[in-house]
């Protein structure tokens, strides 16, 4: 008995001396996790942050490409109509015609004459009993929300663009001169209808109808150097005065071939020429909207 007690008493000492088992880790080890999960969810933030700025930047270099297709369509489609414009009325001053319909496809345009004829060319030579002078409307097609502007005056475009108003020339008037031969057309804007002296004007995007009116027949003045003597040269000057943008017709006159051009005050650019011929061909041209005011 006291046997059986005594290996119970030795049993018992032997298991409280033995240490518990923990499980415990090192040191550090969980700072370490904490630290790693705050490292994925900033490298998370940071990776949505470049995704989402990517995107944005994306989004709005793809919008400003779309709306650069679109100024270009738009000024594309603008040039074409007045393309139509400049040769129709040039076409009616040189060929003739007394009227003439232009099919214009508008877009966010407006088209307008200027208030009053404040455009004037003037031909001078010793070869005529006095200079010529015509004064004319210009025809104004704007697009304001692209800010620009064509311009149609005595058979010439130019173009203004910007609020800093950058002109630069567009399709030549009907000039030309040389040795031989100096020729002028000069179609001359007088009014809108008979009934509206200055009021013309059509706005907005689709096709709208254009009509030229042929006020009288051509006047064409002609002079030659021939004399008794032979053939001398007719000399002369040719002067556009009360240009908004005279670098405009220096850039036409030149084109024309004008050797000597040069420019005044008042918005004046004067051409000299040296030639055989002078022929000079004016025609009054009224303009009206979708037919308006009929034959004038």
């Amino acid at each position: 008995m006291s046997d059986r007690l005594d290996d119970r008493v030795a049993d018992e000492r032997s298991t409280s001396g033995r240490p518990d088992t923990v499980c415990q880790h090192p040191p550090g080890e969980s700072t370490h996790r904490s630290g790693r999960a705050v490292s994925y969810a900033l490298g998370f933030v940071l990776v949505f942050s470049v995704v989402v700025a990517g995107t944005l930047a994306l989004f709005a270099v793809g919008v400003d490409v779309l709306a650069d297709v679109d100024r270009d369509e738009a000024l594309a489609a603008n040039e074409e109509a007045v393309k139509i414009i400049h040769s129709e009325l040039n076409d009616v001053a040189a060929q003739g015609g007394a009227r003439r319909e232009m099919a214009l496809e508008l877009v966010d345009a407006q088209l307008h004459l200027s208030e009053s004829r404040e455009v004037r060319v003037r031909v001078e030579s010793e070869a005529l009993e006095e200079s010529l002078s015509y004064d004319s409307h210009s025809l104004l097609y704007e697009v304001p929300e692209y800010g620009a502007t064509f311009v149609y005056a005595l058979g010439h475009v130019h173009r203004v663009d910007g609020a800093d108003q950058t002109a630069r020339s567009e399709l030549l008037p009907a000039f030309e001169t040389s040795g031989e031969r100096t020729r002028l057309v000069v179609p001359v804007v007088t009014r809108a209808t008979a009934e509206s002296p200055d009021s013309v004007a059509v706005s907005g995007t689709g096709e709208r109808t254009v009509v030229a009116h042929r006020l009288a027949p051509p006047v064409t003045v002609t002079r030659t150097g021939t004399d008794a003597d032979g053939v001398t040269a007719v000399n002369g000057s040719v002067t556009v005065e009360g240009a908004v943008h005279p670098s405009v017709w220096v850039s036409a006159f030149e084109a024309a071939g004008f050797g000597t051009v040069s420019t005044g005050p008042n918005g004046s650019v004067t051409g000299r020429f040296e030639t055989e011929r002078l022929s000079v061909l004016s025609v009054e041209i009224a303009v009206a909207l979708d037919g308006a005011g009929g034959e004038p």
